[in-house]
């Protein structure tokens, strides 16, 4: 029920008129509803109060729920795949390129199953990165599931990944280099249970120095490890500011495949 200290805290406020399950009225603006508490969240001059539902009237609880479900009601379904990814990049992680404690390129950690979304079947996460302004080189990246022993037989056959301008079109990804694990000892040391990394470069020209890109990932697996990667800058100032790549401290042979090929990971 409410108690007479709110209702007459709540005087004078502006909004519609509200009745308590007593009969009493006021003029209070709606600002929010918590599913979990059950509760709404009324305001006046600035001051939220929340109260219980349930010591609303029955016409209030009804405009309360017509007006938390209506959004849901009315919010279209995004177009297609990049149209989604745009929609959830809000809640994507924030990418750097900047050194890590050795001094090589920061390893990110990209939580998927924790922020992974659900589109037509398959699960999207990913994150956002803006182009350095100094950028005076091509973008390098690579990313290595980090399997831990208890799953260190999870595979994914269904691994896709790309990049987006944030706003606007570019010309993004054609090829990747897959290379063995085993043969870079540093990442022998991070990455024990893990057979294989993806390594990709793209040409500066493809960017605008200053504006922000989204990386997506894909899968069908809801379980998917987390995904480790590093942002760099192929140049000297690249890689005096950003850091080298663990994918390059030691050559291996390359291997192309086409992007859109499924990476076994």
């Amino acid at each position: 029920m409410f108690t007479i200290c709110w209702w007459s805290g709540l005087a004078g406020a502006l909004g519609r008129t509200w009745t308590d399950v007593k009969g009493r009225e006021i003029d209070v603006t709606f600002k929010s509803y918590d599913a979990e508490t059950d509760r709404v969240t009324l305001t006046r001059g600035g001051k939220d109060f929340r109260i219980p539902l349930a010591e609303l009237s029955e016409s209030d609880i009804a405009f309360v729920r017509d007006t938390v479900a209506r959004p849901k009601a009315n919010k279209a379904k995004p177009a297609n795949r990049t149209e989604f990814v745009r929609s959830i990049s809000d809640g994507f992680m924030t990418a750097t390129f900047e050194k890590g404690r050795n001094g090589w390129a920061k390893l990110h950690k990209l939580e998927a199953q924790r922020t992974h979304q659900e589109y037509e079947g398959l699960y999207y996460t990913g994150f956002h990165f803006t182009m350095p302004e100094w950028a005076d080189g091509d973008f390098k990246w690579f990313f290595v599931a980090d399997k831990k022993r208890e799953r260190r037989d999870f595979k994914s056959d269904t691994l896709k990944f790309y990049i987006l301008k944030k706003d606007g079109k570019m010309r993004g990804f054609e090829k990747y280099t897959t290379k063995n694990v085993a043969a870079f000892p540093p990442m022998k040391n991070l990455y024990p249970y893990t057979n294989r990394f993806l390594e990709q470069s793209l040409q500066l020209d493809r960017f605008v120095p200053g504006d922000e890109y989204l990386t997506w990932f894909s899968y069908a697996e809801e379980d998917m490890t987390d995904i480790d990667f590093s942002l760099g800058i192929e140049s000297k100032r690249g890689n005096s500011r950003a850091g080298r790549l663990l994918s390059e401290i030691r050559g291996v042979e390359r291997n192309n495949h086409p992007v859109w090929v499924s990476g076994n990971i």
